[in-house]
């Protein structure tokens, strides 16, 4: 056996040796990695316009917080296109499918005749919405919000402090004028031809970066139509450069992103947060639990809903009533368009003017508003939402989850005649055909379109779900859970259904703001 010859000892090796063993013992010993911050006093699940307050408030106050989103953070940029430019449905940044490998900023589901599209970054609907703050109409108010503030609270303290935070403004004139916006002046012209003025709206859309747009210094996005998957130069004011912001700004907030929240329980006093980290293309990463004091829910009424409901189904959250996934609505949403003979160019995506139709008992009050398409179509559109306190549908169970499944016409039948009604008036004024009821009759008219709705379809869509949580009854009357005091509902699941007659981003903001001034009173 060969045996490897031992090196000579030597003076000079035996002081390297000391020297060394002298440096060793002067450097302080290994430090081990600090655990994971897995408790916290506060988590809020969802970073659209419920959650974005909640974070905000908290912050404000010095509270303890973890926010979780399922989606992805971006950074806007003035040429690149950050998010899916126009019609691309096919860019890693367009749709959330992680099982397909997706995470991109728009959700679509099909919940039974209706098909429903959900916000999945941070700033949730605030990325893919068209941009419209609108209050909910005062002569309806307390018909469908029979719960939560009343409203001259509502008008006068949170809807002023909603549009504030959100930094909402009216279109400007130099805008208006400008040729991306012609087909939103064609759309009121059409209207006041049928006797319906239409009036300015506040909007989120930043109007400075607009105007760079015009003048070429950077890429085209909300004068080139686009909007549903984001704008990547900022032309639309997100919740992450207003209420998130202004979250993170105060040190005592941390976000975390691709956190797929999967149930909810109770332990000990605590409130559990069972999640899956993702990666950018939807695998599993790991998975972890967090607990909290104070658990706020802002995860959109969809999610909001769906998450509570499979909680109560998996055991963790047994106390919540029997109002939990009910009250659920479309805001009434329907959409009709013309096609007219107007020039093949891009149109301005914003929803910048509306006109509110109340004149015929036959027919639901309906708020009427256009917007652009990231097409060059000849079409100017009429986009609805009623004012509905009757049709309402609910979740159920399928194979033991939690399943919204809207059976034909349950909803939709009041919402989708009132839309066909438009239609109809318009093109009586305006000239034409409109397509409903078939087979139509041609009407001459200094304006001829031809026109169809969306009432006779057997799908409908929405881009505002909302209910499943309503305030007042499957909560109290400052959003707390009944049978859950330590959560709260800060979204959309709130509201009974529909918004009254808006587009529901303020309604959600404002009485998110409401039932954060209760929460943090009572803390």
């Amino acid at each position: 056996m060969k045996v490897e010859p031992r090196p000579a000892v030597t003076r000079r090796s035996v002081l390297l040796g000391a020297a060394a063993a002298i440096a060793a013992g002067a450097l302080p010993a290994p430090v081990r990695a600090a655990p994971e911050q897995t408790h916290f006093a506060a988590i809020v699940i969802g970073t659209g316009f419920g959650g974005a307050v909640a974070a905000a408030r908290l912050g404000a106050a010095g509270v303890d917080t973890l926010v979780l989103e399922r989606g992805r953070s971006y950074d806007h940029d003035d040429h690149a296109a950050v998010y899916a430019a126009g019609t691309d449905v096919l860019h890693p940044n367009a749709l959330w499918e992680p099982a397909l490998g997706r995470t991109g900023v728009l959700d679509v589901e099909v919940a039974g005749t209706v098909g429903v599209a959900r916000g999945a970054a941070v700033g949730g609907g605030s990325v893919v919405y068209h941009g419209a703050t609108v209050p909910p109409h005062p002569k309806y108010y307390d018909k469908v919000f029979r719960h939560g503030p009343r409203y001259p609270e509502l008008i006068g303290e949170y809807v002023p402090r909603a549009v504030r935070r959100l930094r909402a403004a009216a279109i400007p004139d130099d805008v208006r004028r400008s040729r991306p916006f012609a087909a939103m002046v064609e759309f009121e012209q059409s209207m006041a031809r049928a006797g319906w003025s239409c009036a300015s709206l506040l909007s989120t859309v930043n109007w400075d970066v607009v105007r760079r747009e015009l003048r070429g210094e950077v890429r085209p996005s909300m004068t080139a139509g686009e909007i549903v998957f984001g704008n990547s130069n900022g032309s639309k004011r997100e919740l992450g450069g207003t209420y998130l912001r202004t979250a993170l700004g105060s040190g005592s907030v941390r976000l975390r992103t691709l956190q797929r929240v999967t149930g909810l329980s109770q332990e000990r006093g605590r409130v559990a947060v069972h999640a899956e980290e993702l990666d950018a293309a939807g695998g599993v990463l790991r998975r972890r639990t967090y607990t909290c004091d104070e658990l706020y829910l802002g995860a959109g009424a969809w999610g909001s809903t769906e998450l509570l409901l499979n909680s109560r189904l998996a055991g963790g959250l047994t106390r919540l009533n029997e109002h939990v996934g009910t009250r659920v609505g479309d805001n009434g949403n329907q959409f009709s368009a013309r096609l007219v003979g107007r020039p093949l160019e891009l149109q301005a995506a914003p929803i910048v003017t509306s006109a509110f139709v109340d004149d015929d008992p036959h027919h639901l009050p309906v708020r009427v508003e256009t917007a652009g398409l990231p097409l060059p179509l000849p079409l100017i559109s009429y986009f609805t939402e009623t004012v509905d306190w009757e049709n309402r549908t609910s979740w159920t169970t399928v194979g033991g989850r939690a399943a919204l499944i809207v059976a034909p016409a349950a909803i939709t039948r009041d919402a989708g005649a009132a839309n066909a009604r438009i239609l109809r008036r318009v093109t009586d004024a305006n000239g034409g055909i409109a397509l409903d009821p078939l087979p139509g009759v041609p009407v001459g008219g200094p304006v001829p379109g031809f026109g169809t709705s969306s009432n006779a379809l057997p799908l409908s869509f929405t881009a505002h779900p909302l209910g499943g949580v309503p305030i007042g009854l499957a909560t109290d009357d400052t959003g707390r859970l009944h049978g859950h005091p330590a959560i709260r509902v800060v979204d959309g699941a709130l509201n009974p259904g529909y918004a009254c007659g808006a587009n529901p981003s303020l309604v959600i903001t404002a009485f998110a703001e409401y039932v954060m001034d209760r929460a943090r009173a009572a803390a």
